[in-house]
Formats: structure tokens, C-alpha cells, sequence
């Protein structure tokens, strides 16, 4: 009978944990954590370890039955969380995101939700009213009947044609420079009479404003080609294409790099762009006629034809950056001119300007040389960066076109619209 009595009593005495010493590692305990009676330090370990994303862990002294020393310290992670688990400590007791303090991640998620929204959903018409904001379609200022406006330039290609022929410039000085040397020449003589103070800021751009600018700059570029002993060579009719495909380009890059020469000397502002050499715009007070070319006045048409875009003021800051000279500013309007060019052109004519880039970039090579810049090809690079960055914006304001065409967004009929196969 006692006997039977002191082993129900020593039985019961096994089956009671001891409530004051964690399950884990013979410490202090802190009370029940994830289903175990654990210490916080232990409670800490199981969650932290379970998250662990590393491989399969395994016993540090391969033996798989590790032991916590006097203190309760383990030296092996696999043997503690394996106790862990034996002791019932179980993953789904984890609970999640109860922490008040602000270092929550759902607390920041929260916090900066209302910035991103408001960073990427700007109030503007498309946002407020769900209609598209690059065009505002609004009967009351425009009329679907409107006539196409037929341009007629065939006098001035006429014109053109006759300069590409003869000339209008004594190139007897020329004789002994290279190809790119004398394209330089011209392009010195041309930035030359560019006036560099005083100039006239142009608020308002009409229809005649657009066309002489637009005359002026093909009349540059005729010139400029005509400095060229080998393109002057050339049959007209194949300088006459020549001209008609890279005259956008030119005059767009060329345009860019004076900009960044005014800034860079304090002649003109930050939001302003040279467009000739008497005039300037600045981005913030230009406005222009579009009545007699589209259905659609200046402020529809703001998403499409942002100013800042529109004259890749995104390049110009890069080219102040790199400062190209005189030789490298021609080779880099030969480069993207007649690459660009070089898909409209006829075979003969592609033949040609392929030999007459690689002459030029020769040419090039002796500038450097001369220079004493034998390791140049990280100045090479820089100029690539530019021509790059040009190809990459004209592509984007290519799509942008291909959207007004779409949409009936230009209105007009020109004459001689090869002058724009290559538009920029």
C-alpha cells in the first residue's frame, strides 16, 4: 500500500514543469512563448531563426545533440532550434505586425502612401475629369471642318537648289585642309555672326516667325556642306538629298550646343534656348500660333509639345558638362546627321557617306594626335554619350508625332515635304 502510494506520488512529480526555468536552455523563464515555456531570450531566437532564409542549417560539432552550457549559451543554432521544437515551440503561434512603435514596416508602408499617390497621380485634367490631358477635346475653340493649310515652298527649294550648285562662297582657302577641317571652317564662320548680348526674346511664334527661322537654318546647313570639297563633288541631285534629310538634325544639335555655350558664359538664362542668332525663347512665356497647322490651340497641346522636351534641354545640360571644341562639335553633327540620314537615302548616296565618316573620323584621329592626346578614346566615349542621348529623345518625339498623326493633329499640306523626312 505505500509502496503503491510513493510511486503515484513520484509520478506526479515528473509530470509538473518546473514554472521558473525556461524549457530551452535552463535559465530563467520568462513565461509561455510560441506554445513552450522559454526565456525571452530564446522566445527572440526561435522567431528570429525561423525567418532565416539561409541553407539547411547543420550541428557545428556534428553531433546533433548539443547542450547549453552553464549560463545557458549555445554555441550551435541547429541543436537549439531543434529543442525548440521538441519542446512544442510551433511557427503558427508567431503573430505579426502588433509592433506600435514607428519602425513597423506596415506603419511606414501607411505613412508614405498618401506622398507616393500624391507623387504619381498629379492633379491635372486626365486625373480630375478622366479626360486625356495631351489633348483637351473641346468643340467651343475648334471646328472638325477646318480646311488643310497648304504651304507652298517651291520657291525656296528652287533656291536651295541653285546655292547647292554654285555656291556663294569663295573656297579657294580651302584646298589643302582635310574633310573635317574645312566643315569646321564653316561651321566657325557660320556661329561666327551670332549675336551674343542683347537678344531679342520671342514671346509670341507666327507663322511667318516659324518659316523664316526654318528658311534661315536649311540656309545654313546648305552652306555648311558646301565647305566640303567631296560633297561639292557630289552630283546635285545627291547633295540636294543630303540636304533635305540632315538639315532637322543639324540645326537641332547645333542649336543645343550654342545654348550651352551662352550659359555657360552668362548670356543667356537656364530656361532660355538660343534659336537663331537674334533670337531666344525662354520656356516659361512662349506661346505660338498653331492655328495655322493644327485643329488644336498651344495650351491643348502641352503634353505633346512641352518646350523643355521639344528642344532636348535634357542634352543641353550634358553638353555643358562635356564642353565639346570646334573639331569635336563638327565630327559629332556629321555623325548624327548623316547617320540618322542615312536609312532615307538612296544606295549610291549611302555608299558615300559611309566612306566619308570613315575619312572623317580619320581625320579625327590626327586632330587627337596632333593634340598630343594619344589615349583618347575616353574623350570618344563622352561624345558618344551625347549622340546617344540625342538618338534617345528624338525617338521619343518621333512617337510623340506618330500620335498627332493618329489623332488628326497636324493640319497642313507642304509643297516639299522632303524636307522633313528626317523630322527631329
Amino acid at each position: 500500500m505505500d509502496c503503491s502510494t510513493s510511486t503515484e506520488n513520484h509520478s506526479m512529480e515528473i509530470a509538473i514543469p518546473d514554472l521558473n526555468t525556461c524549457q530551452i536552455c535552463d535559465q530563467p523563464a520568462h513565461g509561455q512563448h510560441f506554445g513552450a515555456l522559454t526565456c525571452r531570450a530564446c522566445a527572440a531566437f526561435f522567431r528570429r531563426c525561423h525567418f532565416s532564409k539561409g541553407s539547411e542549417p547543420r550541428c557545428q560539432y556534428l553531433k546533433s545533440d548539443c547542450k547549453p552550457d552553464q549560463r545557458g549559451r549555445w554555441n550551435c543554432k541547429k541543436c537549439r532550434m531543434d529543442r525548440c521544437i521538441s519542446r512544442g515551440m510551433k511557427t503558427n503561434n508567431i503573430q505579426y505586425d502588433r509592433d506600435l512603435f514607428r519602425s513597423s514596416e506596415t506603419y511606414l508602408k501607411k505613412r508614405l502612401l498618401p506622398s507616393i499617390l500624391s507623387e504619381r497621380i498629379p492633379v491635372t485634367v486626365e486625373s480630375t475629369l478622366g479626360s486625356p490631358h495631351y489633348i483637351c477635346f473641346t468643340k467651343k475653340y475648334t471646328e472638325d471642318n477646318k480646311p488643310i493649310t497648304y504651304v507652298d515652298i517651291s520657291a525656296f527649294s528652287a533656291k536651295m537648289y541653285e546655292l547647292m550648285l554654285n555656291g556663294q562662297t569663295d573656297y579657294s582657302g580651302l584646298k589643302r585642309m582635310s574633310d573635317l577641317e574645312q566643315l569646321v571652317r564653316g561651321l566657325e564662320d557660320y556661329r561666327s555672326l551670332q549675336q551674343r548680348t542683347c537678344l531679342t526674346e520671342s514671346s509670341f511664334i507666327t507663322k511667318e516667325i516659324a518659316f523664316y527661322a526654318w528658311e534661315q537654318n536649311i540656309l545654313a546647313v546648305a552652306n555648311w556642306l558646301n565647305y566640303s570639297e567631296t560633297i561639292r563633288n557630289l552630283p546635285i541631285q545627291l547633295k540636294m538629298d543630303l540636304l533635305q534629310t540632315t538639315c532637322c538634325i543639324w540645326t537641332k544639335l547645333e542649336r543645343m550646343t550654342m545654348t550651352a555655350e551662352m550659359r555657360v558664359n552668362r548670356q543667356c538664362g537656364k530656361n532660355q534656348f538660343v534659336v537663331s542668332h537674334e533670337n531666344l525663347i525662354d520656356y516659361s512665356n512662349m506661346k505660338a500660333d498653331m492655328s495655322w497647322w493644327s485643329r488644336y490651340h498651344f495650351d491643348e497641346l502641352q503634353y505633346l509639345f512641352d518646350l523643355k522636351e521639344l528642344f532636348f534641354d535634357e542634352l543641353v545640360w550634358e553638353i555643358i558638362e562635356i564642353q565639346p571644341d570646334p573639331v569635336e562639335l563638327t565630327y559629332l553633327l556629321c555623325s548624327l546627321s548623316f547617320g540618322l540620314a542615312a536609312n532615307r537615302l538612296c544606295e549610291n548616296l549611302q555608299e558615300f557617306l559611309e566612306q566619308f565618316q570613315e575619312a572623317l573620323a580619320n581625320d579625327l584621329h590626327n586632330y587627337f594626335i596632333k593634340k598630343n592626346q594619344v589615349l583618347y578614346s575616353h574623350r570618344i566615349r563622352q561624345l558618344m554619350k551625347i549622340y546617344d542621348k540625342f538618338v534617345k529623345l528624338r525617338n521619343l518625339r518621333s512617337e510623340k508625332y506618330s500620335v498627332c498623326s493618329i489623332l488628326g493633329v497636324f493640319r497642313l499640306n507642304i509643297s516639299n515635304a522632303e524636307y522633313f523626312r528626317v523630322a527631329c
